[in-house]
């Protein structure tokens, strides 16, 4: 039993995520390890590319309305968390289907 989700409701939550995740890439086709490893590239890639906007966009709008840069930058870094740890479940999530769907057939 675990103390932070005694009745496995993240657990189970991840799985079907998971499952949503795999089916998905089934559909597009990503049945190959250098499939895989080029949509772990992309991720990384769109993430720094996203990142990059955002801080572009909290940079000119703390310019022109310096009396909203504090919430500008919260409201940036907010977005960005949620981006980082977006993409890092989906890096999760594509090195598992490699482990569990590419490398075992």
């Amino acid at each position: 039993m675990n103390f932070n989700d005694p009745f496995n409701r993240v657990c189970n939550q991840q799985q079907s995520e998971y499952l949503a995740f795999r089916d998905a890439l089934k559909r597009s086709q990503v049945d190959s390890l250098p499939g895989a490893e080029a949509l772990l590239a992309d991720i990384k890639k769109r993430l720094w590319k996203f990142i990059s906007i955002i801080a572009l966009i909290v940079s000119v709008i703390s310019l022109l309305f310096p009396a909203a840069a504090m919430a500008t930058l919260v409201f940036g870094v907010v977005i960005a968390l949620w981006l980082i740890t977006n993409s890092f479940k989906g890096q999760r999530y594509v090195k598992r289907y490699i482990n569990e769907e590419i490398i075992k057939q």
